[in-house]
Parts: C-alpha cells; structure tokens; sequence
C-alpha cells in the first residue's frame, strides 16, 4: 500500500505500488458532471494543475496517472469533473462539443523547457525494452499502459520512432496551443502560464484563494523515480507471468506438449551430459520452431558456435547461461551463483548493510538471486527472440551470465536499513507457507510464488538421506 512518503516521492504516481482497482467504467452509470477542461499537454504542469483542481473542489480530476491505479481506464473511460494531461486532452474537440459550456485552462509553459521535459518523456514512453518485450511479458498491465502511451505519442506527434517524434514535438506543441486559442470562446479560455499561482485560476473559476502553497508535482527528479518504479513492478509483474508459463510448460510433461521444440544442454567439467526431445543434441530441434538452451557453454565445449548452429538450423534461437559471460578474461571459468556472489564483492557488501556483526566480513545473499534473476532473464530473452523470430524471421542468440546479473542488481543499489523491511518469523501471514512431510521430519517452506489452479507446483518426492534408494535405471 502506497504511504505518504510514496506520494511526496512519486506524487500521484503512488497508487501504483497498490494493487490495481480492476474496475471497467464502461459498464458503471455516469453521474459525475466535467467542468474544467485544463488541456495543456503532458509536461506543462499537468500534475500540478490536477492537485490544484482537487483543492479547488473536483476531486475526480483525471490526468495519466489515474490509469496506474485502475488500469482499465487506459481504455480511455473518463469518469471526471475536470480533466488534465494526455491522453483525454488529444480529444478537445470532442470535449468541447459533449460540454458546450465547460470552462478551458490551457496551461503554458517556456517552450525550450518544455521540450527538454518533453524528450525525456519520450525516451521512456518510446523505449525499445518496454515496448518489444515487456508490453508482452506483462500485456494486462503494463502492456494497456504503454500501448496507451503509444497512441498518444503517436496521435500528437506523428511517429513512434524517437527521433522523429521530438523533431516533430515543437510543432506539434504549438499548434496545439493555437488550435485551441482558435476554437475555445474568450469568455471560456483561461491561458494560465506555468507558476502564475492560485489567483488567475480562482478567480476564473470562481473559487475562493486556498491558504495552501499551489502545488508542485512531477518534475524531472520525480519523472526519473517514476520509471526507475515502473521498471521495477513490470519486470516482477514479467518474471511472475514467465513463472507461471514455465511452470505450466513443465507440467505438460513433453518438450512438444506446445508448438516449441526445446533442446536442453549441460556442461560440466566432467563431460557432456544432453536431455532433448529425441535423445541427441546434435540433432537440432525443428528449423521453424527450434529453441536450444545451452548452460554453462555447454555448445562451444563441442566444437560448435552460434555461426554452426546456424548451419545446421537456420531458424534457432540459441540461449546460453553462464557463470562470467562469453568474452573477457573469466570466460572459460566456471561457475555458479555463490562463486560469482562472493568474487564480486557482494557477500562484502551484504556484510556491512547488516553492520558487520560479531566481524563478519563476508555474509551471502538469504536466496541463491543471481540463479533467480539469471533464469527469468533468460525466459524473458528467449519469449523476445520467440517473438522477434515470428515477425522478421532468422536465427536469434541469447546470452546471459550470472556476472551480468550480479551487475545489473548491484546498479540498482540498496536501500537504507530498516526495521520496516524485515519481518520476523512470526509476523510472516501464515498463509505464505506450506508444510511437507519427509524423512527428515516435517519440513516449513514459504510456498511457490506461482499459482496454477488444477496444476500446483511441487515435488513429486521430498528429501530423504542418501542411501535411501536402490539404484537402478530410469
């Protein structure tokens, strides 16, 4: 649940980290009256200006961020009183003629700073990363958010390629500005420059002074949070869904249970060892649909390269996992998450956050992270590749390494100690736990982050001392 501190952080971004509302307003009764139209595009102020109105005395003031707490709005269902930001303010004609009497604020701002503004946001709505791989990994979240983000984009400024889009964004901007100066009557135009304060938009509303500063939300500071926060719920909200597919792969019980072919390979210091849908490796799975996954280089230890996998089956996606990477001089090594954990400082690292206690210097991370992170990516790599085969064709190559990972969650950072972020064993909801029975006593386990009705995630035997089993051939 979002806190206050989240929203003098976010501002109205916060209600994203609550659970989604989940409500379609297509199918509720309107009851709600729009009054104020402030259609000023997206970073003159529009947060701001949505705070102010709320004050004022419209609480439901739609803006953008409205559709992260209820994502089914992104389907462009306006419930509102007033109404900011893009994408409601790309349809002011057909605003204007639902509400022939609404009063209009059309917010300025310096058009140099406003572009500025501008490109950054565009380099957010319009990256690659989002819009090829997570608007699929996450399509009922984050997927309605950006491909409403697209449409706009889209719609003002001609172009969903970046470059073209900010050449074509200061035109955009101001014939926006002077088609609404154009259409909207005098008497039902307020042009309100960016920090004129409480006393122009009062008095044209008709509303008393409020005693409060006029608010000041979402600058570049707060626009840099919001995506680093979005990334983040989207990559768990992706990696979750990944979870969930792999899991029901698994239980298909059969490589060929889908439409992919899957080909697993092993390496090890002591040989090869492959497990495929036909019993041999070097059989490569079906040139249309053929998925290998390689960990460890298991590949190159044969003698063969992405370039003869190729050969062999020109439409592959080779995936390959390793400990330290592909090319450096820690190449060939290798590896496994503790290794890397403790070669990179991070085991150092986890020490000091805890204080160093009783001089430790060294303490590993409470889960094997880099093997967790190291696998979605992986998944996410290779639903990419899936897609990025069905629509231009050709061979795709995944790599990555625990090292890579390791980088990636160290960039990140760690957050400041708090005893609000560690719970004891006891204030853990009971429900997140299971039980099993095992030779060893009755075994307590938080359960599986997946939840498959009718196909649970599990084990079909639990631990037993060894010895337990007369060997024999499976």
């Amino acid at each position: 649940m979002a806190t206050q501190a989240d929203f003098e952080r976010l501002s109205n971004w916060a209600p994203m980290l609550n659970r989604d509302a989940n409500i379609d307003h297509r199918k509720c009764s309107r009851s709600v009256p729009t009054e104020v139209l402030s259609l000023g595009l997206g970073r003159t102020g529009t947060l701001s200006m949505q705070e102010a109105l709320k004050i004022l005395g419209y609480p439901n003031t739609y803006h953008y961020s409205s559709i992260f707490a209820n994502v089914q709005d992104a389907d462009m269902s306006l419930r509102a009183n007033a109404i900011t930001d893009v994408p409601a303010v790309c349809f002011w004609r057909e605003l204007l003629d639902a509400y022939p009497d609404v009063k209009v604020v059309l917010v300025e701002r310096d058009e140099d700073k406003w572009y500025k503004s501008c490109c950054t946001l565009l380099d957010g709505v319009l990256d690659p990363f989002g819009r090829y791989v997570l608007r699929f990994t996450d399509p009922f979240w984050f997927g309605k958010i950006i491909t409403c983000g697209g449409l706009w984009v889209e719609g003002l400024f001609g172009s969903l390629d970046p470059v073209q889009a900010k050449a074509n964004a200061r035109a955009a901007y101001r014939k926006h500005n002077a088609d609404i100066r154009a259409t909207v009557p005098k008497g039902r135009l307020l042009e309100y420059r960016l920090g004129s304060g409480w006393e122009p938009l009062c008095a044209f509303l008709g509303k008393e002074v409020p005693g409060a500063l006029f608010p000041n939300r979402n600058d570049s500071k707060t626009l840099e949070i919001l995506f680093k926060y979005l990334l983040g719920k989207t990559i768990r909200r992706s990696l979750t869904n990944i979870a969930i597919v792999c899991d029901a792969l698994c239980i298909g019980g059969t490589p060929h249970a889908g439409t992919l072919s899957i080909g697993l390979l092993f390496g090890s210091a002591g040989g090869i060892e492959m497990e495929a849908a036909n019993g041999k490796w070097m059989t490569m799975p079906d040139a249309d649909d053929g998925i290998l996954v390689c960990l460890d280089d298991a590949v190159p230890l044969c003698g063969f390269g992405p370039a003869e996998l190729v050969a062999l089956n020109p439409g592959i996606i080779y995936a390959n996992l390793s400990a330290f990477g592909t090319a450096g001089p820690w190449a060939d090594r290798r590896g496994f998450d503790s290794l890397v954990q403790t070669c990179s400082g991070m085991n150092v690292s986890e020490a000091a956050y805890f204080g160093n206690v009783d001089g430790q210097v060294a303490r590993p991370l409470p889960c094997q992270a880099l093997d967790h992170t190291s696998g979605y990516f992986l998944a996410t790599g290779i639903a990419a590749a899936v897609y990025k085969r069905a629509v231009e064709g050709g061979a795709w190559q995944v790599d990555v390494s625990l090292a890579g990972t390791m980088k990636f969650l160290r960039s990140l950072g760690q957050v400041t100690p708090s005893n609000d972020d560690v719970l004891a064993e006891g204030e853990v909801p009971q429900h997140y736990y299971e039980e099993r029975k095992s030779a060893f006593g009755t075994l307590r386990a938080v359960k599986h982050s997946a939840s498959i009705e009718g196909a649970m995630p599990g084990w079909d035997f639990m631990p037993r001392p060894l010895g337990s089993d007369e060997p024999e051939w499976l």
